[in-house]
Parts: structure tokens; C-alpha cells; sequence
């Protein structure tokens, strides 16, 4: 595949992780904007909101998978705090990145999994990223 067409699958991509993420109710980059406290949760619940969001869509959803920094895939959030913690990291310096998987194609109404991402505060602000829990 070349680079041109990874870069316009991947644009697809995100427009369909996002359009089917709008569909179930989460807020756009604008409305979050205009007011952001409306969405913030206390640092705490950080992992108490990840854990809580596959029951939200439970007829859809047919995974959840945890990852930490993009490329280390972990068997539950026990082990995502262990390795920040290991790391030196505290759940109030991460930040997640939540993300869409279509299992069948690309029906936004399907069966899907998520895939969640916990990335260190400071390393998420390096990637472009927004932290919504300052």
C-alpha cells in the first residue's frame, strides 16, 4: 500500500471512529470546547469511567482492550497502573485516548471494540494530544 493510500485509509478511518463516537452521544471537539467541565471527571474516576464505559454500550460492544503508550497491550487496568507505577507514573498523570474499532467493515451501528490508550500526561501534550483532566 503506499503512502498516499495509508494516509486515506487512515483519514477514513478516523472519520468513522468519530462519526460512530458523535452517533452514541459523545460531544464533538467544538462542543467540548465551549464548555469542557461539562465533560471532565475527577481524576480519580479515570479508571473507574473506563471500566464503567463497556456497560454503556453492551450491546455493541464486543471488546475492550487496554494499551499502554500505543504499543503495549495490557489484560486489564490492574496491570495499566502497574506499569505506570512502575514507570513512575501516577493515575493522575495519565491521560486516555479512547479509539473505535468496527469489527464487520464499516457499519457504525455494528458490533465494535475499543480500544483504550493510557499515555503519561506529557508525552500525550507532545502528540498533539488535548488533556482533558489538567
Amino acid at each position: 500500500m503506499s503512502e498516499q493510500s495509508e494516509k486515506i485509509q487512515s483519514d477514513i478511518d478516523l472519520e468513522l471512529a468519530i462519526d460512530c463516537l458523535i452517533k452514541r452521544g459523545f460531544p464533538t471537539f467544538d462542543e467540548f470546547c465551549k464548555n469542557p467541565d461539562k465533560y471532565r471527571i475527577a481524576k480519580e474516576e479515570l479508571f473507574k469511567s473506563v471500566d464503567s464505559s463497556s456497560q454503556v454500550f453492551r450491546n455493541q460492544i464486543k471488546g475492550q482492550k487496554y494499551i499502554w503508550k500505543g504499543d503495549y497491550p495490557c489484560a486489564s487496568l490492574e496491570q495499566v497502573e502497574r506499569i505506570a507505577k512502575d514507570e513512575g507514573f501516577t493515575i493522575d498523570q495519565l491521560e486516555m485516548r479512547p479509539g473505535v474499532r468496527p469489527i464487520n467493515g464499516t457499519d457504525p451501528n455494528g458490533p465494535m471494540e475499543i480500544l483504550i490508550q493510557f499515555w503519561p500526561k506529557d508525552e500525550f501534550k507532545a502528540m498533539g494530544g488535548v488533556v482533558a483532566n489538567a
